[in-house]
């Protein structure tokens, strides 16, 4: 796994807006700003756009923890990331999505 980032917040939408660092594998690691929470099935993922004139997308979930601790890390099972591609409206964000 490339991308795992722990973090604590009351709120997960309070991740929104923020700047994140992450891995494109055998591209190399891009800013990236968190702008949108989804859920599906019961799981929360976030879609991240690159700080660059194509604003890639990347698309990432959530385990969480308890007591307000999550950790934020890439989708690695394929029939997850092709649901969680599937609610994302990716479409209206952007051309590219990686994960």
């Amino acid at each position: 796994m490339r991308n795992e980032i722990g973090l604590m917040e009351d709120n997960l939408r309070d991740v929104l807006g923020k700047q994140l660092h992450l891995e494109v594998e055998g591209h190399g690691v891009y800013d990236y700003d968190a702008v949108d929470l989804f859920d599906v099935d019961g799981r929360t993922y976030l879609f991240c756009l690159r700080v660059s004139e194509g604003r890639e997308g990347f698309l990432m979930t959530f385990d969480d923890l308890g007591d307000g601790w999550y950790t934020l890390r890439d989708i690695t099972d394929n029939d997850e990331w092709e649901r969680a591609l599937l609610h994302s409206d990716w479409e209206t964000k952007t051309s590219v999505v990686h994960r």
